[in-house]
């Protein structure tokens, strides 16, 4: 886990910027405290552990964004966390699984480690995606 000191930033992005999705506005600004976030993304074998230990149904269709911009998403219905419709690895990220799923996940892996665990709230993950930037994408 990594510690991020709380703060305070602009949430969303300007109506001039581009692609961004008609979800990020209006702009306002946030006061965060301090919280910590996972430094690397869980990966299908702990997930996979995941839906072991606890028989979780993986359900069929993965909903994606593709070319779509303008927060729409579509339904892949032959995809999911087990076949995404491109190769991966154990190691690589779990992808496919929605929010119940992930919220899931993090109630196991605090009941499995004693710690406590949970999905960041949207305003704490841009506020660590950001990195203290302002730009649309960091290094820009």
């Amino acid at each position: 886990m990594v510690v991020i000191p709380g703060g305070t930033f602009l949430i969303g992005s300007p109506a001039t910027e581009a692609n961004r999705k008609k979800n990020e506005s209006p702009r306002r600004t946030i006061t965060l405290m301090t919280f910590a976030v996972s430094e690397l993304e869980t990966t299908r074998a702990q997930y996979a552990r995941f839906v072991h230990d606890t028989n979780r149904a993986t359900l069929e269709g993965c909903q994606t964004e593709g070319e779509v911009l303008d927060g729409k998403y579509e339904t892949d219905l032959r995809a999911s966390w087990r076949d995404p419709g491109y190769d991966q690895g154990d190691d690589h990220p779990v992808v496919c699984v929605g929010w119940s799923d992930a919220t899931a996940y993090a109630e196991w892996l605090s009941r499995r480690t004693g710690h406590s665990y949970r999905l960041p709230s949207n305003s704490e993950w841009e506020f660590a995606a950001r990195a203290g930037t302002t730009s649309a994408f960091l290094g820009r």
